[in-house]
């Protein structure tokens, strides 16, 4: 298996974006698509069926090395560390319980990356997991948009676009559904995000 994946959105036979659907039913490692396609609708699309990145050309050589250290490095961090550096539930937590997230009927094990819906699990992708993660531990508080992308992304040279949050959060609302007839994300228009159903924390 590879590291990561570099794609062009134009290639001979299949296109990039056939090529990483069917590197997303086999394998869960970082695609990034490079191309001159830089149109809007390109970009979300490459995104919703599960690239991680999308650089259009031309590019800067540090740049496109900055996101694919960042892309590797963030694949290999892991849900279980937290965005402070520290390994969930390492210092308040004994190494036989771990801390769970229950929201309706949503069930979240940060530390074994898994999540469950009515009792059945369901597969969600690392950057799906950060921001459920995120989401849950500051349920009920407004999380502006440039909070999130800060939380999710390093500072340190990578650029992000905003749109790719959108793409990000749209995906997940789709792999949770909805609490009865309510949301679990709520939009607040024009400042950010909010996760709007109660969350007890239980030890597992």
């Amino acid at each position: 298996p590879f590291g990561l994946y570099l794609l062009d959105v134009m290639l001979q036979g299949d296109s990039g974006f056939a090529l990483c659907q069917k590197i997303r039913e086999e394998e869960d490692t970082p695609v990034i698509f490079l191309t001159a396609v830089d149109e809007e609708d390109s970009v979300i699309h490459g995104l919703e069926i599960g690239g991680d990145d999308y650089v259009t050309k031309p590019f800067r050589s540090r740049e496109l090395l900055s996101r694919i250290e960042a892309n590797i490095r963030r694949y290999r961090t892991g849900i279980c560390q937290d965005f402070s550096g520290q390994e969930a539930g390492s210092s308040a937590v004994s190494e036989k319980k771990k801390i769970c997230y229950q929201s309706g009927e949503l069930l979240f094990v940060p530390e074994e990356e898994r999540v469950y819906l009515k009792g059945r699990e369901i597969k969600l992708r690392r950057t799906e997991l950060i921001l459920l993660k995120y989401f849950m531990q500051n349920h009920g508080i407004l999380l502006r948009r440039e909070l999130i992308l800060g939380r999710l992304w390093d500072s340190a040279g990578e650029f992000v676009e905003d749109n790719t949050l959108s793409v990000q959060i749209s995906r997940l609302r789709q792999q949770i559904g909805r609490f009865g007839t309510e949301d679990y994300i709520e939009t607040i228009r024009g400042l950010g995000y909010r996760w709007c159903q109660p969350v007890i924390e239980i030890l597992k």
